[in-house]
C-alpha cells in the first residue's frame, strides 16, 4: 500500500544517519506518513558494504535504530527525541549497494521513562 507523505522530520549538518554535511555519512531522509509511520529513505553507496556488493549489517542497524528514535517525534510534535536502550536485529535478507534506495518502516506505539 501507498500513503501520502505529512511531513519531511529535519536533518542535521553532521549526525551520521541524517547529516547532511557529513562526508561520511548516510544522508538518510526521514518522512511521516499520513498512516502513522515513519519513512527512512538513504542510497547505500560502495563504501557501505560489507562483503562486495552487500549491505553492510551496522549500517542497517544504525538506520534502523535511528528510525526507531525519530518515530517518537510523530506523536510528540518533535518536543523530543526517542534513544535506543537496547536493540536486537535478526537480518532475514542482504541489502545491496547497487543502484536504487533502502528504505526503513516504523511507528510508535508508546513509551517508558527510565531515568
Amino acid at each position: 500500500m501507498r500513503y501520502r507523505v505529512k511531513k519531511k522530520q529535519p536533518n542535521s549538518k553532521m549526525c551520521l544517519v541524517c547529516g547532511l554535511k557529513n562526508s561520511f555519512g548516510l544522508y538518510t531522509s526521514f518522512y511521516e506518513l499520513e498512516n502513522g509511520e515513519l519513512l527512512a529513505v538513504f542510497k547505500p553507496r560502495e563504501e557501505h558494504q560489507g562483503y562486495p556488493g552487500r549491505l553492510h549489517g551496522g549500517i542497517v542497524s544504525t538506520i534502523l535504530d535511528e528510525t526507531i528514535g525519530r518515530a517518537i517525534m510523530i506523536s510528540h510534535d518533535h518536543e523530543f527525541w526517542g534513544v535506543t536502550m537496547e536493540i536486537s536485529v535478526r537480518f532475514k535478507k542482504t541489502g545491496s549497494t547497487g543502484p536504487g534506495a533502502a528504505c526503513c518502516w516504523a511507528d510508535f506505539e508508546g513509551y517508558q521513562k527510565n531515568f
